[in-house]
């Protein structure tokens, strides 16, 4: 028989919740990466010709809009804290770090009056970086990472940006080309709203009824799910199949005993003709 639509909206409700009990912090979670950053650098440095040394991967703030608070109801936050003058609409600000392998981490959510210096500092990427750079016997540094944004964020010796004010042939033709780079951040986010159209619908997205945040956590990590089994623009772009073979699902999930249920198999044909879940 047909599902009533308050049953279906405690499913949905209870998967947000057991998904982002056991992932959530995954796509946040940078540190997790730190294994693969040499083989980013790599790639970006020989495959590409990145010329700016050091580069893990292109970062950039997104604004998913709301609906507008009221404000008798909305408890803590006044709407102007909430409010994009750039966007013209209320709603939250996350930040997103492409990887050249097709995937992403993301950060958030904040006030959608934020600036993308202000996501950076927050989500703490500089400060994660600093704590991997390897250091000689004498001092010397041996390695760095570095990641790339436009020029809303700092520069920083693990941070770069495009170049601004009066700019030369050769300053304009070095944006020109870490603009092609850097577009691929708008390429994924541009996924994760087209595979998970819910983030992007605003009438349904009031921030004191519903946990935004956590739907859009979700609707990134199921992306990189995604990403996983069947690629993405970003992948073909940097042509980075390989490393994105090597990222298999069970590895990004580490689901090892962990969350049983997912070991589940996928629906198989029992003996007598019937879908069943083994």
């Amino acid at each position: 028989g047909q599902c009533s639509s308050a049953k279906m909206s405690a499913v949905f409700n209870w998967a947000i919740k057991y998904l982002f009990k056991g992932w959530g912090q995954r796509v946040s979670d940078l540190s997790w990466w730190a294994d693969s950053f040499p083989e980013f650098v790599k790639h970006l440095a020989t495959q590409l010709r990145c010329p700016y040394a050091f580069v893990i991967g292109f970062v950039d703030g997104t604004f998913i809009e709301t609906c507008r608070p009221h404000e008798d109801t909305f408890a803590g936050v006044d709407q102007q804290d909430v409010y994009n003058g750039h966007h013209k609409g209320h709603g939250l600000q996350f930040l997103s770090l492409m990887f050249p392998n097709g995937m992403f981490c993301l950060w958030g959510p904040y006030e959608g009056k934020r600036h993308d210096a202000y996501l950076m500092a927050k989500a703490g990427i500089l400060d994660s970086l600093r704590n991997l750079d390897v250091f000689g016997p004498g001092g010397e540094l041996l390695q760095r990472f570095a990641v790339f944004g436009d020029s809303a964020f700092p520069r920083t010796r693990w941070s770069y940006r495009m170049l601004k004010g009066q700019l030369d042939n050769a300053a304009a033709l070095l944006n020109a080309v870490m603009s092609c780079f850097r577009q691929t951040v708008e390429w994924n986010f541009g996924k994760v709203t087209n595979v998970f159209t819910y983030v992007k619908f605003c009438y349904g997205l009031h921030i004191q009824g519903h946990p935004v945040g956590k739907f859009v956590h979700i609707a990134a990590l199921l992306t990189n799910v995604h990403t996983t089994v069947y690629g993405c623009q970003t992948t073909a772009y940097f042509k980075s199949h390989d490393m994105l073979e090597r990222m298999s699902l069970e590895r990004y999930l580490d689901v090892q005993g962990q969350f049983p249920l997912y070991k589940w198999r996928l629906l198989k044909e029992d003996g007598g003709g019937n879908e069943a879940m083994v």
